[in-house]
């Protein structure tokens, strides 16, 4: 869908689709070099480290990871937001040198073979495990778990962008319920 949604707005999706920046945008976050940093739950299963389906979040929660990380990471050139409890950004210095995989395509799969790659990957396998540890230890998980919901131990990384413009406006109007669509929509002008 992301990279459908790319052509059909005319954007570039040689690299990575900009799905961040486009996504910031719309989440209010304006312009910068951004990464998705979807909130997601890995569960080992025997030699696979399989990413379950989105785990509700509340707000407030996904504020106080966020405000975790950050404290984590201050300095470092990335900053963490969640403007909505299931789309968490990533804010960066500079765009990384990574090439990465949307989250549709890794949902309910093996994500070893799904990692970032390019030249800045193997720093960035490095801070995927700083935030795993983080959100591990971090108490609102053992919460969550207490209650029997699954922990959010993870961030999946996709769609490293920045700004793009206004996108094509190739057709009147889009009707789809998936919130990518309306981002799309939204940046091009289309109701």
């Amino acid at each position: 869908l992301e990279n459908h949604l790319c052509e059909l707005f005319g954007v570039s999706c040689a690299e990575d689709a900009p799905i961040a920046a486009i996504g910031a945008t719309f989440d209010g976050l304006g312009e910068g070099c951004w990464l998705l940093a979807d909130p997601v739950h890995l569960r080992l299963q025997r030699d696979q480290l399989l990413l379950l389906p989105n785990a509700e979040i509340s707000a407030d929660e996904a504020g106080q990871m966020c405000a975790s990380l950050n404290e984590h990471f201050a300095g470092q050139g990335m900053e963490f937001f969640a403007p909505h409890p299931q789309r968490w950004y990533v804010r960066l210095d500079a765009l990384p040198r990574i090439r990465t995989t949307p989250f549709s395509a890794v949902l309910g799969s093996n994500v070893r073979r799904a990692l970032p790659t390019g030249e800045d990957a193997a720093h960035w396998h490095q801070l995927l495990n700083e935030i795993q540890m983080l959100l591990f230890a971090h108490p609102l998980n053992e919460a969550r778990e207490a209650h029997g919901e699954l922990a959010i131990n993870s961030v999946w990384l996709w769609g490293a962008g920045g700004p793009v413009g206004v996108l094509q406006k190739t057709c009147d109007s889009v009707s789809q319920d998936d919130v990518l669509s309306e981002m799309f929509a939204a940046a091009a002008g289309v109701p």
